[in-house]
């Protein structure tokens, strides 16, 4: 029969198995500040499409290679850059649709400003059903190029 402390053994052996099965996450550089670095936020934006319109929770998914581990509930949440180039991957979410990734993104970011990801109207065509999302900063100009996001690819034609 097993000790306690035998059981606390094989407890503290199967979380540390459980530990390095995770990949470790996208971290912000140490010491960087709101003013030394730049915010990324994501965003829930309604828009009104009458047949497709509905939130689109927009977030970053990963950065320069790294899982941020954030979903569509954490849109909200930001993460601090070093400033200057930064490859990224930004999913959006529509309740009903899968979640949909951008392919990956470059972007450029400087120090002291806030960013906001930002989502266009749904539209429908031969791949299915998409949006547009780009970076905005804080003074309302664009960062980088519009990228497509797929949410639902098209099923079939109804001819």
């Amino acid at each position: 029969m097993a000790g306690p402390l035998a059981r606390i053994g094989s407890l503290t052996g199967f979380v540390l198995l459980l530990g390095g099965c995770v990949s470790d996450g996208y971290t912000s550089p140490e010491g960087i500040t709101s003013q030394s670095g730049a915010e990324v936020v994501g965003s829930k934006e309604n828009h009104a499409s009458a047949l497709f319109g509905g939130e689109l929770r927009a977030y970053l998914s990963e950065i320069d290679g790294k899982a941020t581990f954030f979903g569509p509930n954490e849109w909200d949440r930001s993460k601090l850059l070093a400033p200057g180039r930064h490859e990224v991957q930004v999913a959006v979410w529509k309740l009903g649709s899968d979640i949909g990734h951008t392919q990956k993104e470059t972007i450029t970011v400087a120090a002291g400003k806030t960013y906001t990801l930002r989502t266009d109207d749904l539209t429908v065509d031969d791949n299915g059903l998409s949006t547009l999302v780009w970076l905005q900063a804080d003074d309302g100009s664009s960062v980088g190029d519009k990228a497509t996001v797929l949410l639902e690819p098209a099923r079939g034609k109804c001819d």
